[in-house]
């Protein structure tokens, strides 16, 4: 089988959606008897600002419309993962046409959230044409079942839950036990992992350490990983400029010299340091384009409970009480609450908590699991059965 794989590859800034098709690449390519094309629909590398549009942009959608159609014309079966976003539906617009066009089946895999919105904000007519668009395709993958209602609008293509799922990261923590306690005279040591979107939460997560730490007085470090990036579907660059300069304003206050640290992007080794370390995962995201973030799935697989918010797909992820905490709004005073909760151990069993968050995991999310349903979605050969994940402790 020659299949064309249609996604933005990993560049200057990786992303959970680049990670997640750099996954199903490798999967792809490893298969006897399938051999495959790649289009990289990714033209946002080294840049700090996403979803603008430009000659440049232009240009080069220009070329990558050129590449689909010559790798469309060997190809088999065609998959495309696709955006909410006027200008990521431009290029998927494109791709599924040419590819309707050479009767290769197409299968659209939406890695987030947000197309309830992007759809109803647009006009009749380019409703009329989204509508028209997706109901040539085979099959549309989204991650739950909260986030299957974005595609109410479709009547012909079969609509597909698969789940994200990785690896489960190189670390010294016992799986069987989970995580436990911080020692006596140790810190709680907290994590931010994620790219820097004001509409993520990492200012307010900053906000709320900083008010910890001089008035409840907790004995606590928080650590933020990722790059700052700014993506037009939240709104103004302004609001997210002024988000970095408070941030880095409080990373660089003396009180909270080596409490609030700011590490940039996380590489591998660092990010195996900070899941061994880290006690509590979190991440209250508001963003529009939210679906199930893979930094809380791996933060999961290592037992580090999490504090996140009701959106989107992570009530599927976090289970309230169970193996974290969620919240409603994302606000400032609802995270100091939640920590709060989290260490206080006559309101939350900590080990507990992290030997659940290891359980849901891999009963629902690794690596093997997601691939194994990919493959069924897109008619590959079977992959690999993995009934348990395989631990690999340092």
């Amino acid at each position: 089988m020659r299949f064309l794989l249609i996604g933005p590859r990993n560049g200057g800034t990786p992303t959970g959606v680049s990670n997640a098709f750099e996954m199903l690449i490798e999967d792809v390519v490893s298969l006897e008897h399938c051999s495959c094309s790649v289009v990289d629909m990714n033209f946002e590398a080294g840049i700090s600002n996403t979803g603008r549009f430009g000659l440049s942009k232009a240009l080069h959608i220009l070329k990558q419309s050129f590449q689909v159609l010559r790798c469309a014309l060997r190809a088999d079966r065609a998959y495309l993962v696709i955006s909410s976003s006027r200008l990521g539906f431009l290029k998927d617009f494109i791709a599924i046409w040419l590819c309707i066009l050479f009767r290769r089946p197409i299968v659209l895999h939406l890695h987030g959230g947000g197309y309830t919105k992007f759809y109803g904000e647009q006009p009749r007519f380019a409703q009329w044409i989204i509508r028209t668009t997706l109901n040539q395709v085979e099959s549309v993958i989204v991650l739950g079942q909260l986030l299957k209602e974005q595609f109410h609008f479709l009547s012909k293509p079969d609509i597909k839950i698969v789940p994200n799922g990785v690896a489960t990261p190189s670390s010294g923590i016992n799986f069987e036990k989970g995580k436990g306690r911080p020692q006596k005279d140790q810190p709680w040591q907290f994590l931010y992992l994620s790219n820097l979107m004001f509409s993520k939460g990492y200012l307010v997560v900053a906000e709320a350490f900083a008010e910890l730490l001089r008035d409840e007085e907790i004995d606590a470090v928080i650590h933020f990983c990722g790059n700052f990036l700014h993506s037009s579907i939240e709104g103004s660059a302004t609001v997210a400029e002024e988000s970095k300069e408070r941030f880095l304003s409080l990373v660089n206050e003396p009180q909270f010299k080596g409490r609030i640290v700011y590490h940039g992007n996380a590489d591998t080794e660092l990010k195996r340091k900070m899941f061994e370390r880290c006690h509590g995962f979190l991440l209250p995201t508001k963003y529009p384009g939210e679906g199930q973030p893979l930094s809380i799935l791996e933060a999961m697989s290592v037992g580090i409970p999490t504090i996140a918010t009701r959106h989107a797909g992570i009530p599927e992820q976090v289970q309230d009480g169970e193996n974290g905490i969620l919240v409603e709004h994302g606000t400032k005073d609802e995270i100091k609450a939640a920590v709060l909760k989290l260490v206080n151990p006559f309101q939350t069993d900590y080990e507990d908590m992290s030997r659940r968050s290891i359980l849901r995991f891999d009963q629902s999310f690794t690596k093997a699991q997601h691939l194994a349903r990919m493959h069924t979605v897109l008619q590959l050969p079977p992959a690999h059965e993995v009934i348990k994940p395989e631990r690999v402790a340092a």
